[in-house]
């Protein structure tokens, strides 16, 4: 029954969409934690009966990564209309470089040298593929505009010998209707 429900919002035409954003991520594990900022861009399909597809990329601003400093993405999520205000709650998969550093970098610019890198073996144990829940509630749209202020999203990285857990605040993002 539920795939003959869910067949015209699979028929219809969805609207496409651009957006960018900038957000901060803090990743927790055993040793502490620590943030990235992050810029992103993202292309969505959203259908009129309040569902959205989203892939994106985002930008790691941190210069001690031995990944690039990307990030990629794919996101599907409820996002009903009730006037303007448009409110999403999902899930998103993604790959992150953010967990990957260099460790001889860090230790000779910070710290001097004879770093002890016990830690690195505990890195190299963490998968860069996360899940995480998705929520934007104060997202509004006018016309072909949508624009987020705040969102959260909380997640882990998907367990090797060890996760990494990540909370990520979104800032500010914009988004415009292509059609």
């Amino acid at each position: 029954m539920l795939p003959l429900l869910l067949l015209p919002v699979a028929l219809a035409a969805p609207e496409i969409s651009v957006g960018a954003g900038y957000a901060r991520t803090t990743y927790y594990e055993d040793f502490g934690s620590y943030k990235r900022p992050m810029a992103e861009l993202s292309a969505l399909l959203r259908w009129e009966a309040g569902w959205e597809l989203e892939a994106g990329g985002r930008w790691i601003f941190y210069g001690y990564s031995t990944a690039p400093p990307l990030e990629g993405f794919v996101a599907g999520r409820a996002a009903p209309a009730i006037g303007p205000w448009r409110p999403t709650l999902g899930l998103e998969l993604g790959v992150t470089g953010a967990l990957y550093r260099d460790y001889p970098a860090i230790s000779e610019t910070n710290y001097g040298p004879g770093k002890d890198y016990s830690e690195v073996a505990f890195r190299d144990t963490v998968a860069p593929v996360y899940v995480q829940v998705t929520s934007e509630p104060l997202r509004f749209r006018v016309k072909r505009f949508s624009a987020t202020v705040g969102g959260v999203s909380i997640g882990r990285t998907i367990p090797g010998l060890a996760a990494v857990t990540r909370l990520e605040l979104t800032w500010a993002r914009l988004e415009v209707a292509l059609w």
